[in-house]
């Protein structure tokens, strides 16, 4: 087995922010400050504005004229551009996975999705992306697994707001994911594919009804 290559000084800021922002951790719209980000992570400045840059070609961080980089923050607009791409890729990912993933990735789901079961909100949504991200390596794509990967690091956004006080939605969640799994372990590509859109169409519906309160609360 070959060694680890060590990450790069930008690799890991990169990873920090990332992991912090698909957690909730840093929420939507939030400053990101250089400085004070180098100084946690014990790096200059430089490899903390490269990872910002790297973070804004994947969704997760937006640079605002007047204060910078920041969180991006969710819109209805969005979530639907990303349910209607992954409408349309998820049919071909289900059919290429199901007869290519192994024994080991579905081993794997089996124990991503009892740790799902068990886990808090922040938790939830770091291990359910890790359970879809194998799902869609499956697939044996590499073009089309980064992109359901990249639009699935910006739907995790979306995924916390359906998390906030909705244990309804988390319990169909859960139960789609059984399904899904038991899908892909009988090679069942059409099943797969049927449970994989209710899945990411009940996540949108959840995620837009979230998305209308805030605004309306806010006036927006």
């Amino acid at each position: 087995m070959s060694a680890a290559v060590p990450r790069t000084a930008q690799e890991t800021v990169a990873e920090y922010l990332r992991s912090e922002i698909l957690a909730g951790r840093l929420a939507a719209g939030s400053r990101l400050q250089q400085s004070e980000i180098a100084q946690r992570l014990g790096v200059s400045i430089t490899p903390v504005r490269e990872a910002f840059r790297d973070l804004v070609m994947e969704g997760l961080v937006d640079f605002d004229r007047f204060r910078g980089a920041v969180v991006h923050v969710p819109s209805i607009a969005e979530l639907d551009e990303i349910f209607m791409i992954r409408q349309r890729l998820i049919p071909l990912s289900c059919e290429l996975g199901v007869s290519r993933i192994t024994p080991e990735e579905l081993d794997e789901c089996e124990s991503l999705m009892r740790q799902i079961e068990a886990a808090d909100a922040v938790t939830w949504s770091i291990l359910n992306r890790q359970f879809h991200r194998i799902l869609d390596h499956a697939a044996g794509n590499g073009r089309l697994t980064e992109i359901l990967w990249r639009l699935a690091d910006v739907a995790t956004l979306y995924i916390h707001l359906t998390l906030e006080d909705n244990t309804h939605r988390r319990d169909d969640a859960e139960r789609e994911h059984r399904e899904l799994l038991d899908a892909y372990r009988n090679g069942d590509a059409a099943v797969a594919t049927r449970v994989q859109l209710e899945h990411f169409e009940g996540t949108t519906r959840a995620a837009r009804e979230k998305l209308m309160e805030k605004a309306a609360s806010t006036g927006g």
